[in-house]
């Protein structure tokens, strides 16, 4: 026969297994959720690695290395004459004028080496009596570099490409037009059909 304690401990005893079980339901269910919001936010990322493009086809712009320039001469085959004067006039002895000087004079013996300033195509290849062999090279950007003073022995023809450093001829005895200054190279550049200074582009010179 059962008595009031005996039944008052079964009824305790159950309450307790209750709150045992309910605690491992909630735990299980917790850690059930944390699981689920984690897997969901892992899974929610879109993983872009580092300097991928975009997805949306937007175009990304890669800078282009602008072009590289050069001296016409080597360093040790000149020395630097008359540079270019564009807003003022200059007394020239050879033609007994005063003038602007248009270009650049690399003072150099007969037979030294002329090369292009930069990457290019040759538009004109020309022997005159006035400034002997002529070269024109195009470059980018409406730059043109224009040699006077060459030798017969050019060593190019229109529609060449070429690098910056290759030949194009050599320094004549004589530039005719300014005979009484001696074999010299001279260099004009126009950009955009306008004269400009070929310093604003050439290496430093340094002392010549």
């Amino acid at each position: 026969m059962r008595t009031y304690q005996s039944q008052a401990k079964d009824k305790k005893g159950r309450k307790s297994k209750r709150a045992i079980l309910y605690s491992i339901v909630l735990t299980a269910t917790l850690v059930a959720v944390a699981l689920v919001i984690t897997l969901s936010l892992t899974l929610g990322k879109d993983e872009v690695p580092l300097h991928t493009p975009p997805d949306d086809g937007t175009q990304i712009e890669v800078p282009v290395p602008g072009p590289s320039f050069v001296l016409p001469m080597a360093a040790d085959d000149f020395s630097l004459g008359r540079t270019a004067v564009l807003d003022r006039l200059v007394y020239n002895s050879s033609m007994n004028q005063w003038r602007t000087h248009n270009g650049m004079d690399f003072l150099a013996e007969e037979g030294a080496s002329v090369v292009a300033i930069s990457d290019g195509t040759v538009v004109s290849v020309q022997h005159t009596q006035l400034d002997a062999g002529v070269v024109v090279i195009r470059h980018a950007g409406g730059l043109e570099s224009t040699y006077k003073g060459l030798a017969a022995d050019i060593r190019v023809e229109e529609g060449d490409t070429i690098e910056a450093g290759d030949s194009i001829g050599t320094v004549a005895s004589v530039l005719p037009r300014r005979r009484s200054e001696g074999s010299h190279l001279y260099l004009e550049t126009r950009l955009n059909g306008k004269l400009v200074n070929p310093l604003t582009y050439l290496p430093e010179i340094g002392d010549k």
